[in-house]
């Protein structure tokens, strides 16, 4: 599926389906975007369109509750798409005073439901992320946590919180936070985090496996590499006992 799912449940009758593109828009305030919404399932949906607020969880998972905030508009707010059929939502970003720069991000939902009275309830409620980007001073900024020796059953973590503390959302792709556990001056182990997002202004925990070898005293170099002009870094140094 191509957008963020958010939920969903479909029964095995009268086969549902829904998909919407891009993922995520971004939009200037007054500006205008198109999310296209296709029916690849093999009967007619209605769905519904709607806005909420959003956010992410410390794992990066989506989240939505709550009204949100009224960032943009979209038209029509109904569908109805044969199977097949593809259709096209025109979002509309709102000027509104008196907010601070940067990003501000909510969802545009649609949920699908089977035209006619079906024997199963069937639903299906996928999201859009829309992100307005109040115009002002752009800060960018990261900062890494102390770590954190995590055990479990079968396996050690380091874990450490990670916050965005610019107004802008970031994304710290696979391999960009780094790191190097040091033990009298050599690297004994090298460890690369997973990517993800951290919207404007949030906080978000990321986990690493400890290689089963690694025990005692050692030294724990963390660090975000930028990724170009202007990309933020982060760089922390810790002792741990693993």
């Amino acid at each position: 599926m191509i957008a963020h799912v958010l939920l969903a449940s479909v029964a095995l009758v009268n086969p549902l389906g829904l998909a919407a593109a891009p993922q995520r828009l971004a939009l200037a305030p007054g500006g205008q975007g198109t999310v296209s919404v296709l029916n690849p399932g093999e009967a007619t949906v209605v769905v519904d369109v709607s806005r909420a607020a959003f956010t992410l969880d410390l794992r990066g998972r989506p989240r939505i509750g709550g009204s949100a905030t009224p960032w943009f508009t979209v038209r029509p707010r109904r569908l109805v798409l044969p199977a097949g059929a593809r259709a096209a939502l025109t979002v509309s970003a709102l000027h509104r005073g008196g907010v601070r720069p940067g990003d501000h991000a909510s969802a545009l939902l649609l949920v699908s439901g089977i035209a006619g009275p079906p024997a199963v309830r069937v639903r299906m409620r996928i999201g859009v992320v829309v992100v307005v980007r109040v115009p002002g001073r752009v800060r960018r900024s990261l900062a890494l946590g102390p770590p954190l020796v995590i055990r479990r059953a079968r396996a050690r973590v380091l874990r450490a919180m990670v916050e965005n503390r610019g107004n802008v959302d970031e994304w710290i792709g696979r391999g960009r936070l780094v790191v190097k556990l040091v033990r009298r001056g050599r690297a004994v182990a090298v460890l690369r985090a997973g990517g993800r997002r951290l919207l404007a202004r949030s906080k978000g925990i990321v986990e690493l496996r400890l290689p089963a070898r690694i025990r005692g005293s050692v030294r724990a170099l963390m660090t975000i590499a930028p990724t170009g002009r202007g990309a933020p870094s982060a760089r922390r140094l810790m002792s741990l006992r693993i």
